[in-house]
């Protein structure tokens, strides 16, 4: 059975979900298409030094998120979606924010201190710590539009927080050259976010957050769900700081502008691995979804195999397409050299797309058999390979070092997750159905 025949198969009776799944996808699409404006408007504009220290910026505010939200979405997601009232809702929401308030205060001063270290360049310190909290809350209030089965809210939000700022601002750019600087990206981020964040909390105005406010927080509860987080938030953590920290090291071994070649790769590669996914996510997901919950094991296994299937042509198809693109858009670039210098570090992490469409397929079997401890064993694989191969391969071969590192850490994923998924994963079913956990926080995350 093709994708196409399975899709309309088991969304025949469910034309609503289906159009929710394409437009979700347009818009992501749209939402990817401005991060693309976005990273080559940089690179048209703007020395290679400074692409460098906006990856850097970035990458910083990846990797505080992923410490600061503790994964605690996870436990609130399967408590809200439990819940029979929405006021017992609205509390909830509000008991997450009072966590994410509290590790504000915590994690404030580390930050501060890591930021006099010199780990990003001076000029863009101070922007870091109010894009990281207007940044942290637009992409909290989105997935809870997610989890209220509000998926082009949700989108809607994503494109408004992270792309749709990008097309104004490329125009600004043309009209006065005066305001081509990173300071004019900052500013634009956040006005978006904060877009994006009062059309969340205004899709979520029905709540009953009268009485949430009147009740006191529920102390036990936020123990119980720091406590059960845990394990989410390692693995999450070590597979951002797979992805965030080469830059760093990078930085420390060569020079900005190797950083700045580097992250307008990466960029680009991140955002087609992402296109190649988005029907993955938003349509075959909830298929897969839906089999496991009514404990239809066989077109669980044949939807699952359908999804790595699909995006792993898709991955192949695009990854060649989008690397001839930038490979003839190189020598248009403002600092053309050095991008050319270092283009062989595209191609190869073209080829971790590859390998990262397999993973992605064979983690969505391991997360809806709650089989937390599989998946945090493959996350310090892959972070253990990874980081090893930074230290070994950027000191010599720069940007190119650190994009096999990358290929590496991703095999090591896909190796310990397949190993994982063959010794535990193939019996059915490992828990009644409908209790293999709610996976809109999982359709959210690809």
């Amino acid at each position: 059975m093709t994708v196409t025949a399975l899709i309309r198969k088991v969304y025949a009776s469910d034309s609503k979900l289906l159009k929710q799944g394409a437009g979700s996808a347009v818009l992501r699409a749209a939402a990817l298409g401005g991060r693309f404006v976005l990273v080559g408007m940089l690179g048209f504009f703007l020395p290679v030094e400074q692409v460098g220290a906006f990856g850097l910026v970035t990458g910083a505010v990846t990797i505080a998120q992923a410490f600061l939200d503790l994964s605690f979405r996870e436990y609130t997601t399967r408590e809200i979606v439990g819940a029979r009232t929405s006021g017992f809702q609205a509390r909830r929401i509000r008991d997450q924010m009072v966590v994410h308030l509290l590790t504000y205060v915590v994690a404030a001063p580390v930050i501060w201190w890591a930021l006099s270290t010199g780990v990003l360049p001076k000029e863009h310190a101070l922007w870091f710590l109010p894009i990281l909290l207007i940044d942290h809350l637009h992409n909290e209030s989105k997935r809870f539009l997610v989890v209220f089965r509000r998926p082009l809210l949700a989108n809607t939000s994503l494109l408004i927080g992270r792309a749709a700022w990008a097309a104004p601002l490329a125009i600004i750019w043309l009209v006065a050259p005066q305001t081509r600087t990173l300071e004019s990206v900052w500013i634009a981020w956040m006005l978006g976010n904060l877009g994006s964040l009062s059309l969340s909390w205004w899709a979520l105005r029905d709540l009953d957050w009268r009485r949430a406010i009147r009740v006191r927080p529920d102390w036990g509860w936020m123990r119980r769900g720091v406590i059960i987080s845990l394990p989410f938030l390692l693995s999450g953590l070590l597979v951002t700081l797979n992805r965030n920290l080469d830059r760093f090291i990078l930085n420390h071994f060569t020079e900005l502008s190797a950083v700045g070649a580097y992250n307008f790769f990466s960029t680009v590669a991140n955002g087609v691995y992402a296109i190649s996914i988005t029907g993955q996510g938003m349509i075959l997901m909830p298929i897969a979804a839906r089999h496991w919950a009514r404990g239809e094991w066989k077109a669980f296994s044949r939807t699952q195999r359908q999804m790595v299937i699909s995006s792993f042509v898709a991955t192949i198809g695009l990854a060649l397409m989008t690397g001839l693109i930038i490979h003839f858009m190189l020598p248009f670039l403002r600092s053309s050299e050095v991008y050319r210098q270092y283009e062989a570090a595209m191609w190869v992490l073209m080829l971790g797309l590859v390998l990262s469409a397999l993973a992605n397929g064979v983690r969505l079997g391991l997360y809806v058999r709650r089989m937390d401890k599989g998946l945090l064993s493959s996350a310090i694989a892959g972070f253990v390979v990874t980081i090893g191969a930074d230290f070994l391969l950027i000191p010599q071969y720069g940007p190119v070092g650190a994009a096999w590192a990358q290929v590496l850490g991703i095999l090591a994923l896909l190796v310990t997750r397949t190993v994982v998924w063959f010794l535990h994963g193939r019996d059915y079913p490992p828990e009644p159905p409908g209790r293999g956990g709610d996976t809109r926080s999982l359709a959210e995350d690809f």
